[in-house]
């Protein structure tokens, strides 16, 4: 998967950038055409923020409604977004986030199952210890604001997740039981889906900076429940 990520993934994603970025040099540098409607003139408020994002992510809650005993899913989360600012406080945010967290290797029980039924479980990405996912959001959302500093932010949305590595799960009542084994022939893959669907929401309050930048305190559910900040410059 980390291959995939290099080959195909971080390619398309740098295009689309190059590609993003020569449409606006173009459009900027074009000269207006004889008897052309001159532009839109924006609207207080209306305009976009390119910025960064840094949660801590946690999956435990969600994570336990389906095991009754596992180790813990936490981890930071980084990434990159873009939103369109509407006047009346509508927002349209795209963004791209890399998560990873580093859970120890032990038995899992799903839920209501007997004690015999235990997995050895082990994340591996190449031949590290840990786990990690490339998720991308496309979030709608409103920004109510109380005066020209301060708001607070809700939005939702839909998003897709890649998943980069394994996760291994060894028969714990085998006879041949060995966790640290690779080759232990009581030893099962779980299945981990190429691309996972999401369900995103998020909310908190947001700051004006001087009319330059907005800093957000978001919480919220993505990838897990999660806690963070945002940090938008305004174009």
């Amino acid at each position: 998967m980390t291959n995939l990520f290099r080959r195909r993934i971080a390619p398309a994603l740098a295009a689309v950038v190059s590609l993003s970025s020569f449409a606006f040099e173009a459009r900027a540098t074009e000269p207006a055409a004889a008897g052309a409607a001159p532009e839109h003139a924006r609207e207080a408020g209306e305009g976009y923020d390119v910025g960064v994002i840094g949660h801590f992510m946690t999956g435990d809650p969600i994570i336990k409604i389906f095991y009754d005993r596992s180790e813990a899913i936490d981890g930071p989360t980084v990434g990159v977004f873009v939103t369109r600012r509407r006047p009346n406080g509508f927002r349209i945010t795209g963004d791209i986030a890399y998560t990873t967290f580093s859970p120890k290797d032990g038995p899992w029980l799903g839920a209501g199952k007997d004690k015999s039924a235990s997995e050895w479980t082990e994340f591996r990405q190449g031949s590290s210890k840990g786990f990690s996912m490339v998720s991308a959001d496309f979030i709608l959302g409103h920004d109510f604001n109380t005066n020209e500093t301060f708001g607070f932010y809700v939005g939702g949305g839909i998003g897709l997740i890649i998943p980069m590595g394994k996760v291994t799960g060894y028969d714990t009542t085998g006879a041949n039981f060995d966790q640290n084994a690779g080759t232990n022939p009581d030893n099962k893959l779980k299945s981990v889906p190429p691309v996972i669907p999401m369900v995103i929401f998020k909310m908190g309050p947001t700051v004006n900076i001087g009319g330059k930048a907005t800093l957000g305190v978001e919480t919220g559910l993505q990838d897990g429940l999660f806690v963070g900040l945002s940090l938008g410059m305004r174009l």
